[in-house]
């Protein structure tokens, strides 16, 4: 009986990831790469990668492939780690205008030997206004008051005519 379940050892787990558009994403996004044991498996000595997956890798070992990529304007930096070292997983570029949504991208993590997959949803959000400290009661008073300083303007404009 094939219930289309897969267990993976190691398994890779990668924390959701938000992006602004127009915005350049933080350098890095965390992951863990625990086993069943709670260890790593892998050996780092030669180095690692952490790249994104576009093929049947993704179906074969964690169902199901979906076929969604990156948003647009955002890549992975695939770059090899420095021997000793586990590749951190690095997106670089920008999102790009009407890319604002919710992706999901299949990530391998690769030490030589060793592979681990893992599904990451990654939301794209359009840029927020920024702060400036006033909230919408306030700037009411503030239009209130420059409306009553016009009104009271026009009428001392419009009494010294009349004399």
């Amino acid at each position: 009986f094939d219930t289309g379940a897969f267990t993976i050892t190691p398994q890779l787990e990668i924390e959701p990831i938000e992006l602004t558009v127009g915005a350049t994403p933080a350098v890095s996004s965390p992951y863990s790469d625990a086993s069943a044991t709670g260890e790593s498996p892998f050996n780092w000595s030669a180095g690692g990668s952490i790249y994104a997956t576009y093929d049947e890798n993704c179906a074969v070992n964690i169902a199901p492939y979906n076929g969604e990529s990156l948003p647009e304007g955002v890549t992975v930096d695939g770059s090899r780690s420095d021997n000793g070292q586990a590749p951190t997983l690095s997106l670089k570029g920008t999102p790009a205008a009407g890319s604002a949504g919710t992706y999901k991208t299949c990530f391998t993590l690769y030490d030589g030997t060793t592979r681990a997959y893992a599904w990451a949803t990654i939301t794209v959000k359009e840029p927020s206004l920024p702060a400036t400290g006033f909230d919408a009661s306030a700037l009411g008073l503030i239009g209130l008051g420059a409306l009553s300083a016009t009104v009271i303007g026009a009428g001392f404009v419009i009494r010294r005519r009349a004399i």
